[in-house]
C-alpha cells in the first residue's frame, strides 16, 4: 500500500513555496505501521548527511516514544555519516539497512502474502475495469482510482498494461476528450439499432446526420467503447441427398441485380422457436432492392401457408409479365397450386438446383442476419412480442 501524508495543510502549502523557489531535493521519514510521513526537509542542494538529519530531527522533535525505535534505511552515505549514526546513537533508535543489490529471499509466508496481494489488486481491478479487453484509456483510468489501495506495479500486471502507457493515459485523462459528441452519438445510434450495426452502417448513418467523419475514426471510438456488433458464425451446409425432383429449371441462373423492380422475386422458408412452438416463416423478396414485399408467420408449414405470401405480394404489386419466382425445391414449392399462382400472372418459376444453396443465396444471407440481430440471444415473453420483433425488423 501507499504511503498516506500527515501534512496539514499548511505544511503541504509550505511544500509546494519551496518547490516553486527550486528546491527539488526531499527527504522524508515514514512510519511504517500507518504509512504517515513524521518527518521530511526539504533543499536545494544534496549535501552529505543536511539533508536526512533535517528530517531526523523533525521526527525526533515529534516522536512520543523513542525506546526499542527501529530506523532502516539504505547504503546511501547520506545515512552512513558519523553524526547520523550519532544522532541515531544519542537517542538509543537502532540503526536497520537493506542488502546490498538483489533484495533478501522472501519466505513460504511471505511469498503467499505477496501472491495475496497480487491478487486482490487483479480483482479489484477487474470489478473497476468492468469490460473484458478495456482500451488503454479506461485502463489508465481504473489503476489511476486503485493506487491508493494496491501497488502500481501490482495493477499493471493485472492490466497487461505497460508503465509508460499508463503514464501517458493519465496525463491525458484530465483533458477534455475532443471526440465526446461523437461518441454519444455513435452510441446512441448503436442502441437505437439494437446493437445490429457494425462500423460501416454506423459510419452510413453519421453521414446522414451530417457528421464529417472516417471509417478509422468511427472503428476505433467503437472499439475502444466495446460497441460490438452480432456477427453470424459459419456452419458447414448439409443438404437433404435423397430423390432429386425436377419441376422447374434454374431460370434466375444466380442474376441477383435485375435492372428494375418486379422482374425478379425470391422466396424460402425458415424456422423459429418461441415459447416452446414452432413458427414458420417464408417472406417474399424483390431482388432489385432487396424489399422484403409480403410475409405470413404460422405454426403450420402448409402448401396453402407458403403460397399465401406470394398471394399478397401479387395482389399488392402487380407485376407484369414475365416476373421470375425463384425458390428452392421444398415440397410446398413443387405444388400444383403454387405453379398455377405463377402462371396466373405469366410469371416464371425458377427452382435452385438440388443441395446448392448458393442459386438462392439473397434469400438465405437475409435469414442469416434476421436470426443473428433480432432473434439469437434475444428472449420474448409472448407470441405477440415476438412476431412485432418480427415486423419491426422487416419494416423499420
Amino acid at each position: 500500500m501507499s504511503a498516506r501524508s500527515s501534512l496539514t495543510k499548511h505544511q503541504r502549502e509550505q511544500l509546494v513555496e519551496l518547490f516553486e523557489q527550486g528546491f527539488v531535493y526531499t527527504a522524508f521519514v515514514t512510519d511504517a505501521f500507518p504509512r504517515h510521513i513524521v518527518g521530511w526537509a526539504l533543499s536545494d542542494s544534496m549535501r552529505t548527511g543536511a539533508l536526512p538529519l533535517q528530517a531526523l530531527n523533525q521526527t525526533i522533535a515529534c516522536a512520543k516514544e523513542m525506546p526499542g525505535l527501529i530506523h532502516h534505511l539504505n547504503h546511501g552515505s547520506q545515512y552512513t555519516s558519523i553524526v547520523y549514526i550519532e544522532r541515531l546513537s544519542e537517542h538509543k533508535i537502532v540503526a536497520s539497512t537493506g542488502t546490498v543489490g538483489k533484495p533478501a529471499a522472501l519466505t513460504e509466508e511471505g511469498k503467499l502474502r505477496r501472491r495475496v496481494e497480487q491478487l486482490e489488486a487483479e480483482n479489484a481491478y477487474l470489478e473497476n475495469a468492468g469490460l473484458e479487453e478495456p482500451a488503454a484509456r479506461l485502463k489508465a483510468a481504473a489503476i489511476a482510482i486503485l493506487t491508493s489501495d494496491h501497488t502500481l506495479d501490482d495493477l499493471l500486471k493485472a492490466a497487461g498494461c505497460a508503465r509508460s502507457t499508463y503514464f501517458y493515459h493519465q496525463a491525458r485523462l484530465s483533458q477534455p476528450d475532443e471526440h465526446a459528441e461523437l461518441k454519444e452519438t455513435i452510441k446512441s445510434i448503436f442502441e437505437k439499432m439494437k446493437r445490429r450495426y457494425g462500423y460501416r452502417r454506423v459510419l452510413s448513418e453519421l453521414r446522414n446526420q451530417g457528421w464529417q467523419v472516417g471509417h478509422k475514426l468511427v472503428y476505433k471510438l467503437m472499439d475502444h467503447m466495446g460497441l460490438k456488433s452480432k456477427v453470424r458464425t459459419r456452419r458447414k451446409y448439409n443438404s437433404y441427398k435423397g430423390h432429386i425432383s425436377h419441376i422447374a429449371d434454374n431460370i434466375l441462373d444466380r442474376n441477383f441485380t435485375p435492372g428494375k423492380s418486379n422482374t425478379a422475386w425470391v422466396s424460402d422458408v425458415t424456422e423459429f422457436r418461441v415459447a416452446g412452438t414452432k413458427f414458420y416463416l417464408p417472406p417474399v423478396m424483390d431482388l432489385h432492392d432487396r424489399t422484403i414485399l409480403a410475409y405470413e408467420l404460422s405454426t403450420s408449414l402448409s402448401t396453402k401457408f407458403t403460397s399465401s405470401s406470394l398471394k399478397n405480394a401479387i395482389i399488392v404489386h402487380q407485376p407484369a409479365q414475365g416476373l421470375i419466382v425463384h425458390t428452392d425445391q421444398g415440397f410446398q414449392y413443387q405444388h400444383s397450386s403454387r405453379r398455377r399462382l405463377i402462371e396466373s400472372v405469366e410469371g416464371i418459376q425458377s427452382m435452385s438446383r438440388k443441395g446448392n444453396c448458393y442459386d438462392n443465396a439473397v434469400m438465405e444471407n437475409f435469414f442469416g442476419h434476421l436470426k443473428t440481430e433480432m432473434y439469437h440471444d434475444e428472449h420474448f415473453a409472448s407470441v405477440g412480442e415476438f412476431r412485432q420483433a418480427v415486423d419491426d425488423y422487416i419494416f423499420w
